[in-house]
Formats: C-alpha cells, sequence, structure tokens
C-alpha cells in the first residue's frame, strides 16, 4: 500500500478501494521479481462489530503476463504464443485491534 488516507473512518461499517501491481512468480518466473506487472485492482468492505473486532472482506483481480520461456532441457518454448491468465482474489478474516488496550508511560 502506497497511500493510507485514516481520515474517514465508520463507527459500524467502511468501504475502500484497493490497487497495486500483480506478477507471477513461480516455474515459468524464477528469479525475476516486477517482470511483466499488471495492475491490481480491487475493494474491501469492513462492518466494526464493536471496540475490538471486526469483519473484513476483500475481494479483487490481477493479470499475468508470460511471454516465450525456455522451459524445456532441449531449449524448446512451452506458450510460444504466451500465456495470459487472469486471477481473482477473495479473501475474508476477523481482525482484532490492539489500540483499546493503551499503553502507560
Amino acid at each position: 500500500m502506497l497511500l493510507s488516507l485514516d481520515g474517514f473512518c465508520q463507527p459500524e461499517g467502511e468501504l475502500g478501494i484497493l490497487g497495486g501491481m500483480g506478477y507471477y512468480m513461480g516455474e515459468y518466473n524464477p528469479n525475476r521479481h516486477f517482470d511483466r506487472s499488471q495492475r491490481y485492482l480491487g475493494g474491501f468492505c469492513r462492518y466494526n462489530l464493536n471496540d475490538r473486532f471486526a469483519l473484513r472482506l476483500n475481494a479483487g483481480f490481477s493479470k499475468i503476463d508470460i511471454r516465450e520461456r525456455s522451459l524445456l532441457s532441449n531449449g524448446e518454448t512451452v506458450y510460444p504464443a504466451g500465456f495470459h491468465c487472469t486471477v481473482k482474489d477473495v479473501a475474508a478474516w476477523i481482525e482484532f485491534d490492539f489500540r483499546s488496550f493503551g499503553c502507560r508511560k
């Protein structure tokens, strides 16, 4: 996350947008980070149960774009036309907030 704005906190529910970059790391791209990065777009919904607990749901998507990679021992290209895929991400979790405990000085 590059930017976080903390000015509009709702007492019960919050909606927001997520953005970033996504890329593939695995057998087709074993050691080149951020190679052919694609946009990641998504959103979230959070419902605050009380001062300590909240339920959160995230959903987003990105694309994977892999072009000619020699993967076989004879140098043959596995996907000569490239490999393109849309990745969809959905996650749900429970958040626990420690701020309400406070720190004594």
